[in-house]
């Protein structure tokens, strides 16, 4: 099996130990000889190749060098060989004993410390609660189908919701779950092929393979695993991802191609494929751009790259200004993305907290220079996720909204449905402590989420925006059912509603027709810098009052 393939790399064979012993021996002989006899202290040599024979070759193989070694040393060997003394029997009998009683001692003190060592080598390749080889072994099997220059195909297998399931349902079904994968992979694929990677992570070893037929198995192993199962009386649909690639097409180093396929699995993890991801060069170029981005956007603000544009938020009834929202731009030589884009990878990498800190700080000063310039504009921006996962940014936006010394009713926060259905107790904790600040709460991209009436109606929420989806579509007689009705049930909560991506004349007199408070767009302005929004809230204001906006 592969253990015995392993203790050979630390072990020496017993057939080699006993030559090496019988060579050593008679080495020590000859030594003995040509130095003069057994009268000097030359014997003493032999208790070297007797321990070694003790360690490898066990209590019987140490007993049976002793013996030798006495023979070796015994009444052949002068004790003098100058003077042609001979040994008296009783001298080498006696030298012969204490051989024994050494290799007797020596064998019996090695043995447990083998047991353990031997023990000790299986657990570091083994693992111990699903009885498969682990990465250690997997490393060494890779090896050595390279070294000897075969094919071989490779399969990972992750269970994706593992830690759900650990979370929110029992440890030990997650214990279960895993233990489930185990055998149904080891059904399919054979045990001497299945390594244990991690607890959620199977790997699959198939030599002589071709990356056709390997990925033909996983597809198989998939429908298997996509079947519920019922465990302790609970239903449980395991989330099974995989990745495949080939050697040599995708390398022959052990390392690199470990490498390899975690990075196709977590393509999959990405993509959500229902087939397994096969490895290709492309993953570690997006991936390698994707590092790159990373480390730039976490230095964009010690470098200064951030800044922020205004988009006006228009009251229909009046054609009155009554804010801005507030947009996120990143400023980079050559990296080029929408604020979507880094944003999302700002909240997966774990820094995005620090990007809305920003923004909030620039945010609030921004209202200071335009009160102290006299134009009072409530500024909303965007809260993610990942901040409302600790007090850290409400703390933050009262102590900006305290040291600039604003109202705090100018500063509002938009959150998608996303954002409190995540979380919703701590969410709803933090919204209530906002509303105590005087921060004004929007529901941003209104109708794409799956939020509830309930959270509708306890959460302290000012007003609803529709998505930009509905408007682009609001020639059609269902989206404008589903546009009025929202205005209603908001105007029924008491909240006001504003309809983004509002671009032509037509949609605007729809949604005054639907009684809409609010919009924002093109239709009235695209996203302006600061200096740009003071010209245009002059020049509208003036326009207003001459009664020539419509």
């Amino acid at each position: 099996m592969k253990i015995k393939g392993l203790e050979r790399i630390r072990f020496l064979t017993p057939g080699l130990a006993a030559v090496v012993t019988l060579g050593m021996e008679a080495l020590v002989g000859a030594i003995t000889y040509l130095a003069g006899g057994t009268q000097f202290a030359l014997t003493h040599l032999m208790y070297i190749p007797i321990i070694l024979a003790a360690y490898y070759l066990n209590l019987w193989g140490a007993i049976s060098s002793a013996v030798i070694g006495g023979l070796i040393l015994g009444p052949w060997m002068p004790m003098n060989v100058n003077g042609n003394v001979a040994q008296t029997n009783p001298d080498f009998i006696f030298r012969t004993c204490i051989f024994m009683l050494v290799g007797m001692i020596a064998g019996l003190l090695f043995q447990p410390i083998k047991t353990n060592t031997s023990e000790q080598l299986h657990i570091s390749f083994m693992e111990a609660r699903t009885g498969l080889s682990n990465l250690n072994t997997l490393r060494y099997e890779i090896s050595a189908l390279t070294h000897e220059k075969k094919k071989f195909s490779m399969l990972a297998f992750r269970i994706a919701n593992l830690f759900d399931i650990n979370a929110y349902v029992d440890y030990s079904i997650g214990e279960k779950s895993f233990l489930y994968v185990a055998e149904k992979l080891e059904n399919v694929f054979g045990k001497q092929n299945v390594f244990m990677a991690s607890m959620d992570t199977y790997m699959i070893l198939l030599p002589n393979t071709l990356l056709e037929y390997a990925n033909a198995m996983a597809i198989k192993a998939e429908d298997i695993l996509a079947a519920p199962v019922t465990m302790d009386g609970l239903v449980v649909r395991l989330e099974v991802q995989c990745a495949a690639l080939h050697s040599p097409s995708h390398g022959t180093d052990t390392d690199e191609l470990l490498r390899k396929l975690k990075i196709a699995l977590d393509r999959n993890n990405q993509e959500h494929s229902q087939t397994p991801v096969v490895f290709n060069d492309e993953m570690i170029r997006q991936n390698r751009e994707k590092f790159e981005t990373l480390t730039a956007l976490y230095a964009a603000i010690q470098k200064n790259e951030f800044f922020m544009v205004y988009q006006p938020v228009i009251h229909v009834a009046s054609r009155t200004i009554r804010g801005v929202e507030g947009l996120l731009r990143w400023n980079h030589t050559n990296i080029h993305m929408g604020p979507g884009e880094f944003i999302n990878i700002a909240e997966k990498a774990g820094f995005i907290n620090e990007i809305t800190k920003w923004v909030i700080q620039h945010s609030v000063q921004q209202i200071r220079i335009w009160q102290d310039a006299g134009i009072r504009t409530k500024i909303a921006v965007n809260v993610s996720s990942k901040d409302l996962n600790d007090d850290s940014v409400i703390s933050y936006a009262q102590e900006c909204i305290k040291t600039n010394g604003i109202d705090p009713q100018l500063l509002g926060f938009e959150l998608t449905e996303r954002v409190i259905t995540e979380n919703e107790a701590k969410v709803r904790t933090l919204l209530n402590r906002m509303r105590a600040m005087g921060v004004n709460i929007s529901i941003d991209d209104f109708g794409t989420g799956y939020n509830s009436l309930i959270q509708l109606v306890t959460l302290p929420i000012a007003c609803l925006k529709i998505d930009k989806f509905f408007i682009d579509h609001i020639e059609y007689e269902n989206n404008q059912a589903v546009i009025r009705e929202t205005i209603r049930l908001a105007h029924s909560l008491k909240m006001e509603v504003i309809a983004e991506g509002v671009e032509t004349e037509r949609q605007l007199h729809l949604l005054e027709k639907m009684d809409c408070d609010n919009i924002q767009g093109y239709y009235f302005s695209k996203p302006l810098s600061a200096k740009e929004y003071i010209e245009f809230a002059t020049a509208y204001q003036q326009n207003s009052k001459s009664g020539e906006i419509k």
